[in-house]
């Protein structure tokens, strides 16, 4: 997340950066307005978003996300076509709603299809 200083301009420093990857994927803010708040480059938002998430992935992903091997693959595809008449599926995502108390603001967003307050994960 570190950059270095050029003849042109001083680098942000890797906490803004990680400031900047927070607010747009924690708080929803578009990257215009995570720029407006922090006062860098809408580019340099896009940027550090990229960034951080390949870091997360680079470190994360093998422990948490597990693809099928090839045989078990193969095994997945003739599974789900049979059931859906779909080609070439081998895994699913699934979702559901995690109940929350009613938000302060904009309560009507998160009013699901029961009438509850609830967030919609997906995993």
């Amino acid at each position: 997340m570190e950059k270095e200083d050029t003849n042109f301009r001083r680098a942000n420093p890797p906490d803004l950066r990680i400031i900047a990857f927070l607010f747009h994927v924690c708080q929803g803010l578009t990257y215009g307005s995570v720029s407006r708040q922090i006062g860098m480059a809408k580019s340099t938002v896009c940027e550090c978003v990229h960034e951080c998430t390949a870091a997360i992935l680079r470190r994360m992903q093998h422990r948490y996300i597990c693809l099928p091997t090839v045989d078990r693959a193969r095994r997945n595809m003739e599974c789900w076509r049979g059931q859906t008449g779909i080609p070439g599926i081998i895994g699913a995502i699934d979702g559901t709603h995690i109940i929350i108390e009613k938000p302060d603001s904009d309560a009507q967003d998160y009013v699901d299809r029961e009438g509850n307050y609830s967030i919609n994960v997906q995993g």
